[in-house]
C-alpha cells in the first residue's frame, strides 16, 4: 500500500526527531533518548543476528527494513539478504578483514568508521548491558547451529548435486567468494568453520 502524503512526512519526522535524539546530548535519557523512539530489544536482537554473521548489508547502510506500528516504535525485525555474509565477502577494508574476527555493525555505519546508529547506540552504557544480556541468553541456541546446518544439508539429498549440474559453478570464483572449496561439502564446511569461529571471536 503506498502511504499518504500525510503519513509520508509523518514517517520522515519521526525518523528525523529520533536520530536528533540519538546524536544529541540526553541520548541516555529513557524519556527523551533514543528509547522513545526505538523498540530497544528488536534493535538488539537485529545487531546480534547481523554481527555474528557478519553481514557486509547488515549495517544499515542498505537492504535494512524496520517497522513502524501506528502508535508504537520503530521495529528492526525484518533480517533478509545474506549473500554477502557468513565469510562470503572478500572485499572487507582494512581491520575489519574478511575472516571471522573484528566488528562490522558496531563500528561501521552507512558513512564509515565510528558512523551510524550502533555505532552511537553503543555509547550507552545501559544499551551495552542489555546486549552483554541478550547475547548470554541466546549463545547456548547458537552454538547447536552448526549441527542444524548439517541437518538442513542432509535434508537437502541430492538438490546440491542437481543445482550444480545446472550452474556450472563449484569450485570457480564467484564474486565476492573468499575460498573455493571445490564440493559442495567442502563449501559446506567452510560455513561451519566460519559460523564457529566467529561464533566463538
Amino acid at each position: 500500500e503506498i502511504p499518504t502524503g500525510t503519513q509520508l512526512e509523518y514517517i520522515k519526522s519521526y525518523f528525523y526527531h529520533f536520530e536528533v535524539a540519538l546524536f544529541g546530548e540526553n541520548f541516555k535519557s529513557e524519556t527523551e533518548g533514543y528509547a522513545k523512539y526505538i523498540d530497544v530489544d528488536s534493535f538488539i536482537n537485529y545487531y546480534i543476528i547481523q554481527e555474528l554473521s557478519k553481514n557486509v548489508d547488515g549495517n544499515t547502510r542498505k537492504s535494512t527494513f524496520l517497522t513502524k506500528k501506528k502508535g508504537e516504535k520503530l521495529e528492526m525485525y525484518h533480517v533478509w539478504d545474506f549473500d554477502l555474509a557468513f565469510g562470503n565477502a572478500d572485499y572487507f577494508e582494512g581491520a575489519v578483514g574478511n575472516g571471522p574476527e573484528n566488528w562490522w555493525i558496531k563500528s561501521y555505519g552507512c558513512q564509515g568508521y565510528h558512523t551510524g546508529w550502533y555505532w552511537r547506540l553503543f555509547q550507552d552504557p545501559a544499551f551495552v548491558k542489555k546486549v552483554k544480556s541478550r547475547w548470554a541468553e541466546l549463545k547456548p541456541e547458537l552454538e547447536l547451529i552448526p549441527d542444524l546446518i548439517d541437518f538442513w544439508a542432509a535434508e537437502l539429498q541430492d538438490a546440491p548435486t542437481r543445482n550444480f549440474q545446472k550452474w556450472r559453478i563449484l569450485n570457480i570464483y564467484v564474486w565476492p567468494n573468499v575460498k573455493i572449496p571445490g564440493t559442495y561439502k567442502g563449501e559446506v564446511d567452510y560455513l561451519k568453520e566460519f559460523y564457529t569461529a566467529r561464533l566463538n571471536w
